[in-house]
């Protein structure tokens, strides 16, 4: 079985397995939310399967997913997320990583019948490894807290092995979504922020609107690696988003809400035909 490389020396931390520790000394307000907020948090068990009416997007990242086997492969901030099992499943050797401590050694019991995964706390901006010794990084609504994207694609382009590949997943900035958010639903906005909380960067990004892909595609070339992304949902997001903060998230569950979200997947498909950048929901990958 391959192994992880590293290039400096963790402190070791004793949960059902080792954790490793590469950010001992590290203090930034942004991981202080969440070693708080993972406290009382429990893993999520959700498949990428399950509730595609729910989380289209899932479809494109599964499509990218199925061909990552026989690979060292890092999940990059992954807190409390089972659903990346499916690394495990397909012969990979997996390093589960978060910037907290916490999140490792509550996902880590969920993980505790795979051999084939190690758990760290890392930073995404000076990551542990050695060059050209990671196959595959996997971020699921990670890459948008980072301030330093020159910083991150460097690091990319220095441990990603040659033909090595990614696959990101954040929000794209849609110039209607964006209007829409800032002048009709800003009110529901900052009190569901102030409500359930928010971390200061998803505060940063939020303000920004999304990702420029044209400028991802900028700085990934500058670090000589390859940008494509692929953009999902509009009025299904809108509407997802206006039900879970009006109404109530069980309120998803209903056979007629159901209906409608899979009527208003069919309605985004053909409406980012006529009108690509309306798209709220980005995957997107680099290459090396």
């Amino acid at each position: 079985m391959k192994e992880f490389s590293y290039k400096s020396k963790p402190k070791i931390i004793k949960g059902d397995e080792q954790i490793l520790d590469f950010v001992e000394n590290r203090v930034s307000e942004e991981r202080e939310f969440y070693e708080e907020y993972y406290q009382t948090k429990t893993v999520e068990s959700l498949d990428f399967n399950d509730k595609l009416y729910l989380f289209p997007e899932h479809k494109l990242i599964l499509d990218v997913l199925v061909s990552v086997q026989n690979a060292r492969v890092l999940l990059l901030g992954n807190g409390l997320s089972a659903k990346e099992v499916i690394f495990c499943d397909q012969n990979n050797v997996v390093f589960y990583s978060d910037y907290t401590v916490t999140a490792c050694l509550q996902a880590q019991k969920y993980y505790s019948n795979k051999n084939n995964i190690v758990f760290g706390a890392i930073d995404a901006l000076d990551m542990p490894f050695e060059d050209e010794s990671i196959d595959f990084i996997y971020a699921y609504g990670v890459v948008h807290h980072l301030e330093d994207l020159n910083g991150f694609f460097a690091e990319c382009n220095r441990i990603l092995t040659f033909g090595g590949s990614t696959c990101f997943f954040d929000d794209a900035y849609s110039k209607p979504w964006v209007l829409m958010k800032n002048k009709f639903f800003r009110n529901i906005r900052d009190k569901s922020h102030k409500k359930n909380g928010i971390s200061p960067e998803d505060v940063r990004f939020s303000n920004t609107g999304g990702f420029d892909e044209l400028e991802l595609k900028k700085i990934a070339a500058k670090h000589n690696l390859k940008y494509s992304g692929k953009r999902t949902g509009f009025f299904h997001y809108i509407f997802v988003r206006l039900i879970e903060k009006l109404i109530s998230k069980r309120m998803l569950k209903t056979t007629f809400v159901k209906l409608v979200l899979k009527f208003f997947i069919i309605a985004d498909k053909l409406t980012l035909r006529l009108f690509p950048k309306w798209g709220i929901r980005l995957v997107w990958q680099v290459k090396k």
